[in-house]
């Protein structure tokens, strides 16, 4: 491991890029150096802000695409995964310390502006560098 931090996915839904992070850190030899924290809060999607307005995302309304913690852990014990640490939130609401000191992988699947925006702000300075 030739960068070291942590791996975050803010977005989660229903687990599926979650369970693949969690296969691609366990076939790697990964998993116990690499802490991986996803983020969501378990009550479908934010409401829109002026800059979500378009025609491509007209179903995308507060609420849809909800997911309780309940049935994304459940993805990880049908699958014989270990689940990732879990942030239960709006990403707006988040703080500095709820993230890890330092990053190597982001994963931002907010699906609006503000969503991207909140978890860009603060995965951004915590990014590591490396190759």
């Amino acid at each position: 491991m030739k960068v070291p931090g942590d791996i975050v996915e803010f977005g989660c839904y229903a687990g599926t890029s979650s369970l693949y992070i969690r296969r691609i850190l366990d076939q790697t030899g990964q998993s116990a150096a690499r802490q991986f924290h996803v983020y969501d809060s378990f009550e479908g999607l934010p409401h829109k802000s002026r800059q979500d307005t378009n025609a491509a995302g007209v179903d995308f309304e507060a609420g849809k695409l909800y997911v309780s913690k309940k049935e994304f852990l459940q993805q990880f014990k049908s699958a014989g995964l270990a689940p990732p640490i879990i942030h239960k939130g709006w990403f707006n609401e988040l703080r500095v310390q709820d993230v890890p000191a330092t990053i190597v992988f982001a994963f931002l699947d907010g699906d609006f502006y503000d969503s991207i925006l909140s978890s860009l702000r603060l995965v951004w300075p915590r990014m590591v560098e490396g190759e």
